[in-house]
């Protein structure tokens, strides 16, 4: 076969994997988008994107305090939540000295139910991809959620005081234990059933950004990655634990049941779904 004719064939073979979706070309290589195949170019009646970086808007005001424009805030101190340095925008939401401050936020879906933004839906066709980059600021103590929850998960108490367990609402997404703050593991929860837990997902150093990543594949599997490399596990969201078909919202959380100050940084999150 000639140089020609090999060009020829895998041009016809890129062809026949768009041919179900034309209006869809897909991710290549070895980034978590690469590997789940996301939607590279896609037309908006097939997927919708959130992308947001933190980078304050024109005209608005500097960002010291308060929560970002289209975000809601649920915490011991607006003051908490600010903007710091970084490339691109970065968020900073941080926790007192005092035992127990807790910090939340969530993108605002005005609503306290079904016509927020996101859902993971068992079997119905609708992926979905999110990634978060993030850096938790301890290696010793502190509690950290990175994912989605339901709108009525940004309220006080969504992490108990003393044992930092989660409230009885739908989430699914990242979290570091108080009581394992070097590790960075996969949670989920449907309201009334027990949370689930992985083991280590990727390290905490205290140090450095980690972007925590997953896919759910429109039918019933989710796939969890961290800086590109799959956990080992899958999991099933056709199942009683997770909150299939119940309205998500992006949601960051941080609580310090000690006495010192904590805080966890955003730089960005990006979530593609089927619309």
């Amino acid at each position: 076969m000639t140089t020609n004719d090999q060009i020829a064939a895998l041009a016809a073979l890129e062809r026949s994997k768009l041919a179900f979706a034309p209006d869809y070309i897909p991710h290549g290589g070895t980034s978590f988008w690469g590997q789940t195949r996301a939607p590279l170019v896609f037309s908006p009646n097939l997927f919708f994107e959130y992308l947001e970086d933190f980078i304050r808007p024109q005209g608005s005001s500097v960002a010291t305090t308060l929560q970002p424009f289209g975000w809601r805030y649920t915490g011991d101190g607006n003051g908490n939540v600010t903007s710091v340095d970084g490339a691109g925008g970065r968020l900073q939401i941080a926790c007192t000295a005092t035992a127990n401050d807790e910090q939340y936020l969530s993108l605002d879906g005005f609503t306290t139910g079904g016509n927020d933004f996101f859902n993971i839906t068992a079997n119905s066709g609708k992926a979905l991809w999110a990634e978060f980059k993030v850096r938790a600021s301890s290696t010793v103590s502190g509690a950290y959620f990175v994912g989605f929850a339901t709108y009525a998960a940004n309220a006080a108490n969504f992490m108990a005081d003393t044992t930092t367990e989660f409230a009885d609402v739908g989430l699914f997404g990242f979290t570091i234990d108080h009581d394992a703050p070097t590790q960075w593991i996969w949670t989920h929860k449907a309201s009334g059933q027990t949370v689930q837990e992985s083991t280590q997902v990727v390290a905490n150093d205290g140090t450095n950004d980690v972007r925590l990543q997953f896919h759910f594949d429109g039918g019933t599997t989710l796939r969890v990655f961290a800086n590109d490399v799959k956990f080992a596990s899958e999991y099933s969201v056709n199942v009683a634990t997770f909150p299939t078909g119940v309205a998500m919202l992006p949601f960051f959380g941080i609580k310090n049941p000690g006495a010192a100050a904590r805080n966890l940084q955003v730089d960005y999150l990006k979530v593609i779904q089927g619309r």
